[in-house]
């Protein structure tokens, strides 16, 4: 049964039931194998090429070391970032108001709440998946140095669960889909520039790097930067705390619009 916490008005949180969402989505998805799980590795490798190996020649960075190694970790947070973002806006745009699959969903058993968190799952497993192979990239390049970079792929999930909520919160609350557009110029552009992924964000202007610290990539290259130089500090427990706390609250937030969109 579902638990009802007070949180402003009152959110239902999912039951294990959420994984029946997420399987329909896996089967859906065995028809369209190609796109879903190939071609999300062919932007990654093209830009580990171009920038790693062709830009990296002109740049030197300040202490040394090779270019390729600095971008990997931002790289690993970025790209699936974008599957996470894509799955939980367009495609569930698309599942929400075209296809109505969620109405039919809720004349289930199951709740809007089952509805969010299989979404949220199914776009976490969109960007574990694209983690796994933008990591696999590093190791054949030689980007990583430490052993510790395996915990990589734990974080990412929380990464994930994080992008896919705020992701679905955004689309649960837009009345057009013409406004998810804004959420790729205004949310998703910011977290792929600012994250510190292709520069030291030291070399921002003041305000850029004090906006960059609110972006969710910053967090997680620092905490993925950490781990494939085995180079670790305290500050990235503050890191991996920020990034559970917002994805708790996107979390429920998404839980909240979605309900409220379906039962209006």
């Amino acid at each position: 049964m579902a638990v009802r916490v007070a949180f402003g008005p009152v959110i239902v949180l999912p039951s294990l039931r959420f994984w029946g969402v997420w399987q329909r989505h896996v089967d859906v998805a065995r028809s369209r194998f190609l796109s879903q799980a190939v071609m999300p590795a062919v932007e990654p490798l093209i830009t580990f090429l171009v920038l790693g190996f062709g830009l990296g020649r002109f740049v030197e960075l300040e202490g040394g070391g090779d270019y390729v190694k600095f971008i990997a970790p931002g790289m690993v947070a970025v790209f699936p970032m974008w599957q996470a973002v894509f799955a939980c806006t367009w495609e569930a745009w698309f599942r929400m108001e075209n296809q109505r699959t969620y109405h039919a969903i809720i004349a289930t058993p199951l709740g809007p709440e089952d509805v969010a968190a299989g979404e949220i799952a199914w776009g976490t497993t969109h960007s574990l998946l694209s983690a796994v192979y933008v990591m696999a990239m590093a190791v054949a390049f030689g980007a990583v140095d430490s052993p510790l970079a395996v915990l990589v792929l734990p974080v990412a999930i929380l990464n994930g669960v994080m992008l896919s909520a705020l992701s679905l919160w955004y689309t649960a609350s837009v009345s057009s889909s013409n406004a998810l557009g804004y959420f790729f110029t205004i949310g998703a552009l910011p977290m792929f520039w600012l994250g510190n992924v292709f520069f030291p964000a030291s070399s921002l202007p003041q305000a850029l790097q004090t906006l960059g610290w609110f972006v969710p990539t910053t967090h997680t290259v620092a905490i993925y930067r950490g781990l494939f130089t085995g180079d670790l500090a305290w500050s990235q427990l503050g890191d991996l705390a920020w990034l559970a706390a917002v994805g708790a609250f996107c979390f429920l937030m998404a839980t909240r619009a979605l309900r409220r969109r379906l039962l209006v």
